[in-house]
């Protein structure tokens, strides 16, 4: 079981998540939704087989999932780990950060560092 609404069996679409009591697979709905599809319109279209609130658990468990899935990116990481070792370079001070990062972009023509809006 992933949440109130669903579910993962075996025997059931070979094991892939679906809506309890159905065979309706939590990837069909979730690109509904990505379509743009009102999800009063989607509940309509499994004839109700499905709820708003069930369409709310699996947007909600795909979110954690894409979080979790990017966490655990090996280039998320090295760039994690590039930019905590620049930073200890300058002791962690923003401003010299900023100030070494301004330099390069001065070397290279680029841009490195916006303002904020």
């Amino acid at each position: 079981m992933l949440g109130r609404y669903i579910v993962t069996d075996p025997d059931i679409c070979h094991g892939k998540p679906t809506f309890r009591g159905t065979r309706i697979m939590v990837w069909q709905v979730l690109e509904m939704v990505a379509e743009g599809k009102a999800w009063d319109s989607i509940v309509e279209e499994w004839g109700g087989a499905i709820s708003k609130e069930a369409i709310t658990e699996a947007v909600y468990l795909a979110s954690k999932s894409f979080v979790q899935h990017a966490d655990d990116d090996p280039i998320v990481e090295e760039v994690r780990r590039e930019r905590d070792q620049h930073a200890a370079r300058f002791n962690y001070d923003l401003k010299a950060i900023v100030a070494d990062l301004r330099k390069q972009e001065k070397k290279s023509s680029r841009k490195f560092v916006r303002p904020t809006p």
